[in-house]
């Protein structure tokens, strides 16, 4: 039996294989800032009455937030017993006002209170700081700046930390 030649043209193929001619590779740039923790300074003039009473004021939050386990109602601390040089001393360490939350991550998530209570803006951008989605929710807390447990722990250590330096001042 004889053979007839059957032509099976050989074509390469795979990476690298074919001509790319004018093509270039263009990926989306990666994220490039990322902030970190700073402690927070205390105000140049206050007395220790003031320090001990911010720095009980903290210990009731680090109880709360001790206490607090996910999906529960959260407990407030009470904030009218302390006087106006205690509250200047809290709202130094702690900051003061309009919330502004900035998650980063592939793209950023900005969310800020309004007005009018349980009512956030909330801003989804994209890795090139493009607005993508923006909305407004009406809860107590939006899903998206919920923290997780291993956050909630890590809050707990910073707050410790922060009640052992107001003691140091």
């Amino acid at each position: 039996m004889s053979m007839i030649p059957f032509p099976i043209p050989v074509v390469p193929f795979g990476p690298g294989s074919q001509d790319e001619g004018d093509a270039v590779l263009d990926c989306l740039p990666m994220p490039q800032g990322m902030r970190t923790y700073v402690a927070p300074s205390l105000p140049e003039r206050a007395d220790a009455r003031s320090l001990d009473a911010a720095r009980g004021v903290l210990r009731d939050v680090l109880r709360v937030l001790a206490a607090y386990e996910p999906g529960t109602p959260s407990e407030a601390v009470d904030l009218t017993t302390c006087d106006v040089a205690a509250l200047r001393v809290l709202n130094d360490v702690l900051g003061e006002g309009a919330v502004q939350v900035l998650s980063r991550g592939y793209g950023n998530c900005r969310v800020g209170s309004t007005a009018i209570a349980n009512c956030w803006r909330v801003a989804y951008f994209n890795s090139q700081d493009t607005l993508i989605l923006n909305t407004i929710e009406i809860t107590d807390l939006p899903e998206v700046v919920r923290a997780a447990p291993e956050d909630l722990a890590d809050s707990r250590e910073r707050l410790a930390q922060l009640i052992e330096w107001v003691g140091e001042a």
